[in-house]
């Protein structure tokens, strides 16, 4: 009799489950029928949301947006930075006189004439390249170097220059949350002999080569052409100048040989950062 009772119960169990499928299913065919799938997928999203980098399609040639994604204007305005990342190190440039002006006034605190923008961060080559508002640069600056003191502090060497980008676009993202600081106008490029990193709120990102600043949209154009990972770091430098005083892009406004940059490279064999030239006629 118990075996009866098990094999009837089981059948009943059987039949139940068959019929809540059977409802499922047919609740998303309903589901289906009622609501269009591009109704769900699809929405407008508001005029003032832009990609970072600026518009772009996707493969069905319609406009992709980034929610809440809003271009920095003193970053935009900014004097460029490039770095890029070479056989065997990194080569980096940093212009210094631009027009400072940030949504139509004169803003000194975004000039960089008297002020170093390649920056060491620890003893092993680490260097920090800033764009934006320049008290938010150089705090940018001051936070990675103590951010690599208290990691040689805790575990006896430098972080790692992937650790360090991670912990300081985390010191951004809590700084935009936070109730106590604002959020810093200025982003950074980390370079180091393993490579470059650029460093935001929303994290930190890999790069082989990168422009921020006033006309970065046109030398990141350019900076794909070109294949740093066959050039030296002295190359790569070459390289650079070469790009930022071509001309020949509409909207461009080339640099001349008076105009004052820094350049330095980093030498993945020597872990030392070294500069070398204050403009580009002496670069």
């Amino acid at each position: 009799r118990w075996v009866v009772r098990i094999i009837l119960r089981l059948r009943k169990i059987r039949e139940n489950r068959r019929s809540e499928m059977a409802v499922l299913i047919f609740g998303f065919i309903l589901l289906s029928l009622v609501i269009p799938s591009n109704a769900i997928i699809q929405r407008k999203l508001p005029d003032h949301v832009r990609f970072r980098g600026g518009e772009t399609r996707n493969r069905h040639g319609e406009e992709n947006q980034l929610v809440g994604s809003k271009p920095n204007p003193w970053v935009e305005a900014s004097s460029l930075i490039v770095a890029a990342s070479t056989k065997n190190g990194v080569a980096l440039v940093a212009i210094h006189n631009v027009d400072s002006t940030v949504n139509g006034t004169e803003d000194w605190l975004n000039n960089y004439k008297e002020q170093l923008r390649i920056q060491t961060v620890d003893s092993i080559g680490t260097a920090i390249m800033s764009a934006g508002w320049r008290p938010d640069a150089q705090w940018l600056a001051d936070q990675c170097r103590k951010l690599a003191a208290q990691e040689l502090d805790t575990f006896g060497s430098p972080p790692a220059s992937s650790t360090l980008a991670q912990d300081l676009s985390l010191w951004m993202a809590e700084c935009t949350i936070s109730s106590k600081f604002r959020v810093p106008c200025a982003v950074c490029l980390l370079a180091s002999r393993d490579g470059i990193w650029l460093v935001d709120p929303t994290g930190a990102y890999r790069a082989r080569a990168h422009a921020i600043g006033k006309g970065a949209t046109i030398i990141n154009s350019r900076l794909c052409k070109v294949d740093f990972s066959k050039l030296t770091p002295e190359e790569g430098l070459d390289r650079l100048i070469k790009l930022l005083l071509q001309e020949g892009e509409e909207g461009w406004e080339s640099f001349s040989k008076d105009t004052p940059i820094e350049s330095a490279i980093i030498d993945s064999n020597k872990k030392k950062l070294r500069r070398i030239a204050s403009s580009f006629a002496t670069a």
